[in-house]
């Protein structure tokens, strides 16, 4: 797990570094898809697609380095099959939150 974790960071800094413009574009593109997916799932709450939906955040979060981004969608997840509907609800604004600190960590590090 390590490794994979260290060559997915490597990876992601690898974009940043050659291609800081497209490094961005891509965060901006995983925030605004998954903003829309958290925005359907607050009105049908379903387990599985919660489920999947976590599944490719955590994916695309641990690729561009979002590592925290990456845990919390671990995270949820992992409890997927457990949560109720009011626990979905509030995983949805952890992940809100988590992504408001996203894009202001990417606007202040691309900032001229």
């Amino acid at each position: 797990m390590e490794c994979s974790r260290t060559c997915t960071l490597e990876f992601s800094g690898m974009i940043a570094r050659r291609d800081p413009e497209k490094h961005r574009r891509l965060v901006a593109e995983l925030v605004d898809e998954l903003r829309r997916s958290l925005s359907e799932l607050e009105r049908d709450s379903e387990r599985s697609l919660w489920q999947s939906t976590m599944h490719k955040a955590k994916g695309s979060a641990a690729l561009l380095g979002a590592t925290n981004l990456a845990a919390l969608a671990e995270q949820f997840y992992d409890s997927a099959p457990r949560s109720t509907h009011e626990g979905i609800s509030c995983q949805i604004s952890a992940l809100n939150s988590a992504l408001d600190e996203l894009e202001a960590a990417i606007a202040a590090g691309y900032r001229s």
